[in-house]
């Protein structure tokens, strides 16, 4: 592999880094005989050679189940010289092949991936740190603006031409923005979770496909949102269910003593939703404090605990009887 007449550097993308497909491979073929014979020409670069002098780009997760795969890449970036070997997944069992010279290897790798996952990798692995220097994080928001939404815009524009979606019109194309800022949680934020927008410039596609139309307008979008909730809010609809019919006991009218209504939220990845929780205390003769009984019998979270104790500590500091005690 020869980068020297490459005029800018060459950025690889391996969707697929298996050990032969990122270090290359030695192949070997049986002769008449039954033995395995080869010779230099078989000899085949992998992705970090074809990357080398610029950038090879790779999914973390991918590198790290692949076998072998995760140690060699390491021992590569450290050394920086790759050594092309014969792939054998049983060494004991290998057969002896070709043993060329390690060759030079000046490539940076991008690895994709998850914050749990860098986590993970910086405290466990103590080579990690050595090799990969410079962390970027990408914001799952960004600024509810004009530029913004022009970007947007053009997004859902290149997205249209791409797979051959019908073109948004001006309330579609709103449709899709409003339903960004709720993605996002923020009014003045647009969400860039650009897997889900995609997904909903298909559904809304074909949904104004199936009404006959020639543009997809802001009610085929909502439709193609309703339909998504639909899909996915089978939970929240028993709890509704069970609400209706007075199995969960929730009070909507009238004062009581000791009880109020909360507001529990679920989350279950691509949905999620609030549901009323009733939340009652009682006082008696005894020991000064807050006995939670969530805590107590191993029901609660967390976040449970910690809002009770912030809540304690709250009526300490400013309860007469708790100073008193």
């Amino acid at each position: 592999m020869d980068n020297s007449d490459t005029k800018t550097s060459p950025v690889i993308i391996e969707t697929h880094p298996s050990y032969k497909n990122l270090f290359g491979m030695i192949e070997r073929r049986m002769d008449r005989s039954g033995h395995w014979v080869t010779d230099f020409t078989k000899i085949k670069a992998g992705s970090l050679l074809r990357a080398n002098g610029g950038f090879l780009v790779v999914n973390a997760l991918d590198v790290l189940i692949e076998p072998e795969v995760w140690p060699a890449l390491k021992r590569t970036l450290l050394n920086q010289k790759i050594e092309p070997e014969t792939y054998d997944p049983f060494p004991m069992f290998s057969t002896s092949a070709l043993k060329p010279e390690p060759i030079e290897c000046n490539v940076k790798v991008i690895m994709i991936g998850d914050p749990f996952l860098y986590q993970l990798l910086y405290f466990r692995d103590q080579d990690f740190e050595k090799i990969f220097k410079v962390k970027a994080d990408f914001d799952t928001v960004t600024e509810n603006n004009a530029q913004t939404i022009y970007q947007y815009s053009c997004f859902i524009k290149k997205i249209c031409e791409r797979e051959n979606l019908l073109p948004f019109d001006q309330s579609g194309i709103a449709g899709v923005i409003e339903y960004a800022v709720r993605l996002s949680g923020r009014k003045n934020k647009l969400s860039t979770h650009f897997n889900n927008l995609v997904d909903l410039l298909r559904e809304a596609d074909y949904w104004a496909k199936r009404d006959h139309q020639d543009i997809i307008q802001k009610k085929q979008v909502n439709r193609a949102i309703i339909e998504k909730i639909e899909r996915l809010n089978l939970i929240e609809s028993k709890i509704q269910e069970m609400i209706e019919q007075g199995t969960l006991m929730i009070d909507t009218e009238g004062s009581v003593v000791g009880q109020v209504n909360g507001l529990s939220v679920y989350d279950l990845g691509e949905y999620s939703f609030g549901k009323p929780t009733r939340i009652t205390a009682k006082t008696a003769i005894g020991r000064a404090g807050i006995i939670n009984i969530e805590r107590e019998a191993d029901l609660s979270g967390k976040t449970h605990n910690k809002g009770v104790l912030i809540l304690s500590g709250y009526l300490r500091s400013n309860s007469r009887s708790y100073q008193e005690s």
